[in-house]
């Protein structure tokens, strides 16, 4: 093979970027033509530059002989799971050839219902836990984590709220975190701006929409390179995040059904955001409406699922709104 090594990122959730680079002897001189298929885009290339027509570019200058690399975005399509088939077309200044084809399997999360209830009842059981009679079945055919969370419409007799404990528990350990991290700050100055943010998306609830989420992708990024980049650094943030929340954890209760909960997320690919907001429910029953926002573990937003629910209880009560999607891989 002309070149010495021909990567491709052979796995990528549909709407995020796709890494690719060639490795060759600095002394042999090497014309690249890159066939894309039509799930693919081209983002940026490295080292070099090129003429681009259609789906095919050709290297026309290489800057630093030996290494040619770029960058591909997966658009997102109908079907959740597909291949995509990237053709390398080599040739040296003898007219020798090599053709590689390399192949990137493309995923994305597919999330359904299979249930969804026009009334449900909350009981409780023998330990006092609350118990939906029904609830929202919901699963995903899809290969990617999905990312669900509960927007409520403003003409809804139902809200999602923070519970008491939470709530307790969030004041409790913003402080902590808040008051450590600033010790942290003391030894780490140059990480003051994404201390700050960490500890501002730590202690802050956000609404699900394109803003928040930008913003919460790039600050999340932010700090994971910097994490990344500095071991020392990320093993005393990491401690101090785990002292402030263990410092304050037993002040929340009721966690077993919670801990089954979280069991799931493997094989249900399905996580909920803020899971333990509850919704307060009583006799009367009162209806719960609004949106199923669905996102993917990139924070890409897909079609929100409506619903339009009348909910009542045995007596007044709340409960967490994990109780209410229910998996069918649970």
């Amino acid at each position: 093979m002309l070149v010495e090594k021909i990567f491709v990122q052979s796995n990528c959730l549909q709407g995020e970027n796709i890494a690719a680079y060639l490795l060759w002897d600095k002394d042999r001189t090497l014309i690249i033509e890159v066939t894309l298929p039509q799930e693919l885009e081209l983002v940026n290339v490295n080292n070099a530059q090129v003429e681009v027509s259609g789906n095919k570019l050709v290297t026309k200058k290489i800057e630093s002989n030996g290494y040619f690399g770029l960058v591909l975005k997966a658009a997102r399509h109908d079907e959740h799971t597909l291949d995509a088939d990237i053709k390398f077309t080599i040739t040296d200044v003898e007219g020798r050839q090599d053709i590689e084809i390399r192949t990137v399997h493309l995923f994305r999360p597919e999330v359904q219902t299979n249930e969804m209830p026009d009334t449900i009842k909350i009981e409780t059981d023998e330990r006092g836990r609350t118990v939906p009679t029904r609830a929202i079945g919901i699963h995903n055919e899809g290969e990617g984590l999905a990312i669900l969370g509960l927007e409520v419409d403003d003409d809804s007799e139902i809200e999602v709220m923070e519970p008491v404990e939470m709530k307790e528990f969030g004041e409790n350990f913003g402080k902590e975190l808040s008051a450590n991290m600033d010790d942290v700050k003391k030894n780490y100055n140059s990480y003051t701006k994404e201390i700050d943010t960490f500890v501002t998306l730590m202690t802050t609830r956000l609404k699900i929409n394109d803003e928040n989420l930008k913003r919460l992708k790039k600050n999340t990024e932010d700090i994971e390179n910097v994490l990344a980049a500095d071991p020392k650094f990320s093993d005393v943030f990491i401690s101090t995040l785990f002292n402030a929340f263990y410092k304050n954890f037993n002040i929340i209760t009721e966690f077993e059904s919670f801990v089954n909960y979280i069991k799931s997320i493997e094989t249900s690919k399905i996580i909920i955001f803020d899971p333990i907001s509850v919704i307060k429910a009583g006799k009367t029953k009162k209806r719960f409406k609004g949106q199923i926002k669905v996102l993917d573990r990139g924070l890409n937003i897909y079609p929100s699922i409506p619903f339009n629910i009348l909910i009542e209880a045995e007596s007044e009560t709340s409960m967490p709104v994990y109780k209410l999607l229910v998996s069918d891989k649970q």
